[in-house]
């Protein structure tokens, strides 16, 4: 079965291997990396030397972790690149 006949079938997301998705659909890879994505506890282990130096790899809540990039981003922008 071809994965065009799957998508027929099952819809945009087919699972063809362990570890493999075909995707058929052109917003998906949009929606898949804006989407919140949790962090587990176990990102905490980055901050170091404790737990009173957190990084943006370390912070596991959305909101705080958007707070601290929105100040780093700054740096990176176009206009801040490009001086």
């Amino acid at each position: 079965m071809s994965s065009f006949d799957l998508h027929q079938k099952y819809g945009p997301f087919v699972r063809i291997a362990p570890n493999e998705i075909s995707v058929c659909d052109r917003d998906a890879p949009k929606k898949l990396l804006l989407a919140a994505h949790p962090k587990d506890n176990w990102y905490r282990a980055g901050a170091l030397p404790d737990y009173r130096f957190e990084t943006t790899l370390s912070i596991t809540g959305s909101k705080a972790k958007v707070a601290r990039s929105r100040h780093l981003l700054r740096g990176c922008s176009t206009t801040n690149l490009l001086r």
